[in-house]
């Protein structure tokens, strides 16, 4: 759902509900939709509710410092 960030977000959000690998893609998706929708706080809130061990861990990390 690449540039569809809006219709992406409640997809998303289901993904979070589930465990895993999952959860973790959900968040990661999830905040770089938010960041295509220029919602910032919502990317920031999800990018660190990413642990530093997921596989998305230090991107994630990159990308909060970037923003903050």
């Amino acid at each position: 759902m690449e540039n569809q960030a809006v219709q992406a977000t409640p997809i998303l959000l289901s993904g979070l509900q589930k465990p895993g690998p999952i959860q973790e893609a959900s968040r990661w998706y999830l905040a770089l939709a938010y960041l295509q929708r220029t919602d910032t706080p919502a990317a920031i809130n999800a990018l660190e509710a990413i642990s530093n061990s997921s596989i998305y861990g230090q991107e994630a990390q990159e990308l909060l410092e970037s923003l903050k």
